[in-house]
């Protein structure tokens, strides 16, 4: 009896052991992903992003999930850590537009904003906890993994995914009972791979519960040097949270990076970060300085007019608007797409 006793004891100790070791590893794969993340110090990006449509063939074929591309456009962005953002978008057309964010004047959550659904989001996503409402409720994947509150617990790899490293995050004091799920790649340098939102549903907070409505996956990523990984191919996609196609995307976009016109961890010069760098300062918010087409700030402009004498529209529906206006120069099809991306995430464009 003695013997068996000594034996069970044994065994545990040896269980625990192992699961100890097991949750060590795991978290180290974390810590790799957010030094990984936080060591990419500087890049200039071109890349090219698709629009996908998926709702036609999903109106014809449930389980055909392949897209429809209804334009593409040719956008950059740039990034030097404690410096500054730069995004330039629709490169080499009429709607051509920019913006400049100064980091040592910028306040938390400004530099999300052009970061969410660009080339950055495949690096270090953009939490938006609450759907729109907020910048405060805005945040990045690094920041949710290392603060303290945060619960990141291994999941089991699927099949579509056994050489991948899986986990869930919790973060009642950040997502409430809403939580994110990463899928991390140990052999790209412990880079993300896909990641899943599962939030409330826009205009439903804290009724019923959370559910799957966006996801990133990266298809390839470049080596610059043994620890530093840059993704260059990956997709964005809005998810169906009910009805009969739950669970499907119904919209997103899709990057392929200009290698020959892109560097990362590069010098990069200053001017690019100022407003003098820009042809023309004409507009201003959250810290932004943006360059818009004549006939997009006349309309924003009037737009802000009119969100003066309602003080229940809040700054993140001007964001949408101007998105709006500047797709809609460009052709019907992108109008289409554009409400489709209102129905969700107001903040960002």
């Amino acid at each position: 009896m003695k013997t068996n006793h000594v034996r069970f004891l044994t065994l545990l100790l040896c269980i625990l052991l192992f699961s100890g070791d097991h949750m060590l590893a795991s978290y180290e794969y974390i810590d790799h992903y957010i030094t990984a993340a936080t060591a990419i110090r500087s890049f200039d990006v071109t890349y090219h992003m698709a629009h996908l449509d998926f709702m036609s063939s999903m109106s014809t074929n449930k389980s055909d999930t392949t897209p429809e591309v209804w334009g593409v456009e040719t956008n950059r962005q740039v990034y030097k850590a404690g410096l500054g953002w730069r995004f330039e978008k629709h490169l080499g057309t009429t709607n051509c537009y920019m913006g400049v964010l100064n980091l040592r004047q910028s306040r938390r959550g400004e530099a999300t904003l052009h970061a969410y659904r660009n080339y950055y989001h495949y690096i270090n996503p953009v939490i938006d906890a609450a759907n729109g409402e907020s910048l405060k409720n805005v945040f990045f994947l690094t920041d949710l993994l290392a603060d303290t509150d945060s619960r990141i617990s291994p999941l089991n790899a699927s099949s579509d995914s056994l050489n991948l490293v899986p986990f869930q995050v919790n973060n009642p004091k950040l997502l409430g009972d809403q939580y994110i799920r990463i899928w991390l790649d140990p052999t790209q340098g412990c880079m993300l791979r896909r990641v899943e939102w599962y939030l409330y549903l826009q205009n439903t907070h804290n009724i019923g519960s959370p559910t799957l409505i966006e996801r990133i996956e990266v298809d390839k990523y470049f080596m610059v040097d043994v620890n530093t990984w840059f993704p260059v191919k990956g997709r964005h996609m809005e998810i169906l949270g009910f009805g009969q196609y739950k669970g499907m995307p119904f919209d997103g976009t899709e990057i392929d990076v200009d290698m020959a016109h892109t560097s990362w961890n590069s010098s990069l010069s200053e001017e690019l970060f100022f407003p003098r760098s820009l042809p023309a300062a004409n507009y201003t918010n959250n810290g932004w300085i943006y360059c818009y087409p004549t006939s997009a700030l006349l309309s924003i402009l009037r737009h802000d007019s009119e969100v003066g004498k309602n003080a229940n529209v809040n700054g993140s529906n001007k964001r949408v608007l101007i998105v709006f206006i500047l797709f809609f120069s460009t052709s019907v099809a992108a109008l289409m797409a554009v409400f489709s991306m209102v129905r969700r995430r107001a903040t960002h464009c």
